[in-house]
């Protein structure tokens, strides 16, 4: 598969949150974690062995993602905007914008969605480089 986000001179750095508080993330063995290494991204967590870890907002804040998704869905009913979460104001994903609502269903399950999914990163990794002129499309809301 060959993204338009694949062509980029530097890979945002993604952090994927499966949940909060209590904060949980996409380790190096999600499925999420090889979508978006497919759609031309880093994910912050993609060193770390494991399918779902739990991070202290420390180590969060040193990885300062270029870009922030945070899952809606079971795992993660209700979670607020990062913009209003105590210190997450101060992470680069936040202050330019780049925190996204992304569907559980769509992004962490496996099958053919998988693909819209990493087209949607696609779009989103471009616009965070500067290179696409219009926003991506929202992604598809949870059910």
């Amino acid at each position: 598969m060959r993204l338009a986000a694949a062509k980029l001179p530097r890979k945002p750095v993604v952090f994927y949150e499966i949940r909060y508080p209590n904060l949980l993330g996409a380790g190096a063995d999600n499925l999420v974690s090889t979508i978006i290494a497919e759609a031309g991204g880093r994910n912050l967590l993609a060193d770390k062995p494991g399918k779902v870890l739990r991070i202290s907002a420390e180590l969060l804040m040193a990885g300062n993602p270029d870009i922030y998704l945070y899952q809606l869905g079971p795992m993660n009913k209700n979670p607020s905007d990062p913009a209003v979460r105590p210190g997450f104001a101060a992470l680069g994903a936040v202050k330019k914008g780049m925190a996204f609502a992304v569907p559980e269903i769509v992004f962490s399950r496996p099958g053919p969605r998988s693909l819209e999914t990493a087209e949607t990163l696609s779009e989103i990794f471009t616009r965070w480089a500067g290179q696409g002129a219009a926003a991506p499309a929202a992604p598809a809301k949870a059910k």
